[in-house]
């Protein structure tokens, strides 16, 4: 049977929410499921009972270099199959109907298809990414340019990928220890011809404290610094500077995170790679667009919070 959709998933030292995951997956003919496992320690995972190894539509591969999620990735992409690509979590999981609402796009010429999805906390609670996809969007719909929905989503699950487009133009994932993803999904949106927005749920992300999400030190934060730059400079570079980070934004979220000395060495590094008409540009937008986005978002916020109380 013609594969439809290969599903990436990479894994390290969290079978137990591996095999939710797997579990959230209806076994199908036309869909392969690729698991790649970054180097798990055998103490934590029993590899001669791997999960999923004994599904015919999983494919594990157990990589022994340790490089990470996006290496891990990477080393999905060169085994998919399928015209679509998916990518989850290990500790996430799809919603019961998610290859339902995929068939609907089978046959479409989309090179991405944006899905929404539920967000959860450990206790099953609502998250706030249960709604921030929803506050995205209309911040675009209200600024009239779906764009800044596409350049805001840096997640590569809860989106259904065109194997032709990705393969093509040869994007991959930074093999870094947090935020690989962010480039990949600017990347894909900027080699797109098509993009169409579904606004059903077809992914569950679990709120996970220990994640790579959450890790806070001072080497992450440089690692996200310096991934930010290299996103803003490939879409200045690529005539798309309207969509890029505002520098002034980083220098608040990026480098006021630690001590003085830290601030000063980050800002230096951010301030340095760009051009003056940026940092000219940046400021009065920063303070004509940036800050009364950031109201926007808080308001729509309040209100959605209200309402589910």
């Amino acid at each position: 049977m013609e594969i439809k959709y290969s599903i990436i998933i990479p894994h390290k030292n969290i079978p137990q929410l591996l095999q939710r995951c797997l579990d959230s997956i209806p076994f199908r003919g036309d869909v392969q499921v690729i698991v790649v496992d970054d180097n798990s320690d055998s103490s934590i995972v029993n590899f001669e009972n791997f999960p999923g190894i004994k599904r015919p539509n999983i494919e594990v591969y157990l990589t022994k270099e340790g490089r990470g999620a996006g290496y891990a990735r990477n080393v999905g992409l060169q085994h998919v199959k399928g015209k679509w690509i998916l990518f989850a979590d290990a500790d996430d999981a799809f919603a019961c109907n998610f290859l339902n609402i995929l068939d609907e796009y089978s046959c479409s010429d989309n090179d991405i298809v944006y899905f929404s999805i539920t967000g959860l906390d450990h206790n099953n609670n609502k998250s706030y990414r249960d709604y921030a996809y929803d506050l995205y969007f209309e911040y675009a719909k209200y600024k009239d340019d779906m764009y800044l929905y596409y350049y805001s989503i840096y997640q590569p699950w809860g989106k259904l990928y065109s194997t032709k487009m990705i393969v093509s133009n040869n994007i991959l994932f930074e093999e870094v220890s947090v935020s690989n993803d962010r480039l990949f999904s600017v990347k894909s949106v900027f080699y797109s011809n098509s993009i169409s927005i579904d606004n059903r749920k077809i992914y569950i992300s679990y709120t996970n404290c220990n994640s790579l999400t959450f890790k806070k030190d001072p080497l992450s934060e440089k690692i996200r610094l310096l991934v930010d730059i290299n996103l803003n400079k490939f879409l200045i570079s690529g005539g798309f500077e309207k969509y890029h980070i505002n520098i002034y934004k980083l220098l608040w979220t990026r480098c006021m995170k630690f001590d003085l000395l830290y601030f000063f060495n980050t800002s230096k590094i951010l301030l340095s790679s760009f051009s003056g008409k940026i940092l000219i540009t940046d400021i009065s937008n920063f303070l004509i667009k940036e800050i009364p986005r950031v109201v926007f978002l808080r308001v729509k916020r309040y209100n959605k919070l209200k309402r589910s109380i």
